[in-house]
């Protein structure tokens, strides 16, 4: 009986356990992650980075810059984070942030890869010489030319010397200490002044003769009485100088002062070849922008082009830039455009539209682009506007204004800084 009673109290209290047990809470899970979105921002012209890629190291996650320069950085493990920013003509930054529970937003800039370089622009009208730091995007000096009107600028490799020819009201040669910023008379021969990638300096006379120049004493050789016609470029591996004439080009030994090749071209008005001499690209009197191999000869018509566009090609051979002085017919009606071309594939990039920085129906005529290939300079055709390029993010970035001397834009020279 004592054993029964047992069972029946034990029995009762768990029935009385199951009875008044309350079903426990289930607690959400904890949050353990957080988001991170922003905005990369170019230190120097206060514009949205392009296509600049931002890294979560610890996390390894990353996200691509849009149009307007917004990332955005999901699921993130919550705790200390390494941000690293990376886009093509700028520094590679890093940012700690601590990922927090709910989105935060971060402003991250940029400042640019530096060039160390300075933008001459010489002047018809005004007579005036002006610098302009590349690196802070800012006009630096102008420099008022005595003799007369400038015709033609050309740098030497080191930088220190400008020298600067006429074209009127004789036809004598200065060169610019491009450190103490003060212009000097030569007794040089009017021509055209260039420099292979072995630093040597040649001279080309203006009605025939090639010399060689020593920069440091502004003496030349004569090296030959041939007219060369348009030069085109140096051979990197060999003494070679190309040149065209009679719509052939050339190849000119100039330490056998003899022609070793030639090879006919299509009919072409402006022309530029790739640093690494393999193709020569050309604009045609029919309007369209080609491409010519050197080795097979092979003919390609790559899209519409003034024919009277300025060609320049990056250093790093990777894209041709085409001017458009204006005209009437696609993609430009004065407007300004300038065309960017890919070299590994001949194919059309995309069109850089100058409007946005110049207002409406600008024109753009001589080009340079800076040895890093970030930026092209490019002038107005009639005007004294110089337009900076940001190659990477295929935008016009700033304008250059040189109007108040009612000047119009001679020539164009990127020279390196020299010492202090």
């Amino acid at each position: 009986m004592k054993k029964l009673f047992l069972i029946s109290v034990i029995t009762l209290q768990i029935l009385l356990l199951l009875t008044c047990k309350k079903e426990s809470p289930i607690e959400p899970p904890t949050p353990s992650t957080g988001s991170v979105y922003g905005v990369v921002i170019d230190a120097q012209t206060n514009r949205a980075v392009v296509n600049a890629v931002v890294e979560a190291i610890n996390n390894q996650m990353a996200d691509t810059t849009d149009s307007v320069g917004t990332f955005t950085l999901k699921n993130l493990s919550m705790g200390q984070e390494t941000l690293q920013i990376t886009a093509a003509g700028f520094e590679t930054q890093t940012e700690i942030i601590e990922i927090k529970q709910d989105s935060q937003w971060v402003e991250i800039t940029l400042n640019r890869v530096t060039e160390n370089l300075y933008l001459y622009v010489g002047t018809f009208g005004g007579n005036a010489l002006f610098v302009v730091d590349v690196d802070s995007m800012q006009k630096e000096d102008s420099l008022y030319f005595t003799p007369g009107n400038m015709r033609g600028l050309y740098i030497t490799p080191g930088g220190t010397k400008l020298y600067v020819t006429q074209q009127c009201p004789d036809s004598s040669v200065y060169y610019l200490d491009t450190k103490s910023r003060i212009y000097h008379l030569t007794n040089l021969p009017n021509g055209s002044i260039s420099f292979n990638d072995n630093r040597e300096g040649f001279l080309f006379r203006f009605g025939g003769g090639i010399f060689s120049l020593d920069t440091l004493t502004d003496q030349i050789t004569q090296i030959d009485t041939i007219t060369l016609g348009e030069i085109i470029a140096f051979d990197k591996t060999s003494p070679i100088i190309y040149f065209v004439k009679n719509e052939i080009l050339y190849f000119y030994d100039y330490q056998q002062t003899k022609i070793t090749d030639s090879l006919s071209l299509p009919p072409s008005w402006n022309k530029a070849m790739t640093p690494d001499n393999r193709e020569l690209y050309f604009t045609t009197p029919d309007r369209k922008l080609g491409v010519i191999n050197i080795q097979t000869g092979a003919v390609e018509y790559i899209t519409n082009a003034n024919p009277n566009g300025r060609i320049a090609i990056t250093p790093d051979g990777q894209y041709v830039l085409v001017t458009d002085p204006g005209s009437n017919f696609p993609p430009s009606q004065g407007s300004g455009l300038l065309i960017l071309v890919r070299t590994s594939n001949h194919s059309l990039d995309q069109y850089i539209d100058i409007k946005t920085i110049a207002g409406d129906n600008p024109t753009t005529s001589r080009i340079v682009i800076t040895s890093g290939s970030n930026y092209a300079f490019t002038a107005n055709s009639y005007g004294g506007d110089v337009f900076l390029i940001d190659i990477n993010q295929r935008k016009a970035i700033k304008k250059f204004e040189f109007r108040p001397i009612s000047a119009t834009i001679g020539s164009l020279a990127l020279g390196t800084k020299p010492k202090p």
